[in-house]
């Protein structure tokens, strides 16, 4: 199950109780037998559930059942936040424009290699050209 305080039509959205909601959410979470609970927010390694000092992460380890797989998802594509967010007891990570713009990361973050910033001009914007290899020839 992913979760999120944000919304489509509003990133800014926040739970009403905060770390209330929280913990209702990610408890009632565990007991529907959620395998696992993949957390979304801006910035996984920061607090952002209101009158709350612990990133969503935490908060969903905190609730779950021991069992339950606590994936963290928010500016993980730096090597150093997606570290923080595993030391931090996170299952797994998730990257979103990290991996868009290195189909590699894990490699080169393993190899120290530079990391590539995103150009949305090349992920996001249409193009409806035919390579010359898509373009049937006279054989």
């Amino acid at each position: 199950m992913r979760t999120s305080q944000a919304a489509v039509t509003d990133e800014q959205r926040v739970w009403p109780d905060g770390e209330k909601t929280a913990a209702v959410l990610f408890d009632a979470l565990s007991e529907a037998g959620a395998s696992h609970v993949h957390v979304t927010g801006g910035d996984a390694t920061a607090p952002e559930v209101p009158d709350a000092d612990r990133t969503l992460a935490k908060l969903a380890i905190e609730h779950v059942d021991d069992d339950v797989a606590v994936i963290a998802n928010g500016s993980l594509g730096n090597p150093e936040n997606a570290r923080t967010a595993l030391v931090d007891g996170s299952d797994l990570i998730t990257l979103g424009t990290g991996a868009l713009a290195n189909h590699d990361w894990p490699n080169r973050v393993r190899a120290g290699e530079p990391l590539d910033d995103l150009d949305p001009s090349i992920i996001f914007q249409p193009d409806a050209s035919l390579s010359d290899a898509e373009v049937p020839g006279d054989d």
